[in-house]
């Protein structure tokens, strides 16, 4: 049975390309997560995968992610992948000649954690696997030449997670309610301060549809998909939420520009 993938989706019902694919092609284990205002049409239009709704509108995409954690726990799943609804669905892979191969994103996530992991700068992942929480890609942003280290651990992880859902749940994590954005940077923080293992795979990336960095301050209704964050992100208080990141993992992040520590955490699995 292939792992089950989870995409959380807001408004995109015309837009989401992602979507669409999985709904064309029926194939199985995809759960599309809304909220109770856009169930109705979610369900009538994607009618080969199933639609879960959640409880509230307008809560916010942490309140989406523990509804989703906690959905798969609850009906004994293992490990799970979380994509945003607007992934591409093509995924780019370098080589060591630096030429990018595509590949189609699900089947890259269908056989990506049966996949043996190289070993990191001073780590070995395999020596840990009891350890390991969640296991990502790059952005295509960053994916500009092929690192002799395929993968990287205790880094950066967002947009595409695996997640391991009975030892999140032994660890007691989850996604922080109060944050409306950087809630993959303190799920990831959280994994990392819990002695935890993560695995991101280095010379893979991965772009969304509009095929650009997202600015959340400067929305260009031209080059981002509405949608999704969208609009809640032109009331949200920024200020607000990194006071809240900053009082919970203050002593990793620095700001102007936001950069988290992660070296403080690799000491651990060094070989």
């Amino acid at each position: 049975m292939s792992n089950p993938i989870f995409i959380p989706s807001k408004d995109r019902v015309t837009i989401s390309k992602l979507i669409k694919w999985f709904n064309s092609v029926s194939v199985p284990n995809i759960y599309v997560v809304v909220e109770p205002q856009d169930y109705e049409s979610y369900k009538n239009a994607f009618e080969s995968i199933t639609i879960l709704q959640l409880n509230k509108n307008n809560e916010g995409i942490s309140f989406a992610r523990n509804f989703i954690v906690n959905y798969a726990s609850e009906n004994d799943m293992d490990w799970i992948w979380i994509l945003d609804d607007d992934i591409d669905l093509v995924m780019n892979k370098i080589d060591s000649d630096n030429n990018i191969t595509k590949l189609n994103t699900y089947s890259l996530l269908h056989s990506i954690l049966d996949k043996p992991f190289e070993s990191c700068f001073k780590i070995e992942p395999n020596r840990h696997i009891d350890k390991l929480a969640q296991i990502g890609f790059l952005n295509n942003v960053w994916l500009r030449q092929y690192n002799k280290y395929d993968v990287g651990c205790q880094t950066s992880i967002n947009q595409i997670v695996a997640l391991n859902i009975p030892l999140l749940k032994d660890y007691n994590i989850n996604y922080c309610l109060d944050l409306k954005f950087r809630e993959d940077v303190d799920l990831t923080l959280q994994i990392l301060e819990n002695g935890l293992l993560n695995v991101r795979y280095n010379n893979y990336g991965y772009s969304t549809q509009s095929n650009t960095r997202r600015n959340y301050n400067t929305i260009n209704p031209t080059t981002v998909d509405n949608g999704g964050m969208t609009e809640s992100s032109k009331t949200m208080d920024w200020k607000e939420q990194e006071t809240i990141l900053v009082k919970r993992f203050g002593k990793y992040i620095s700001f102007n520009p936001f950069k988290v520590n992660y070296s403080s955490f690799k000491f651990r699995f060094y070989s």
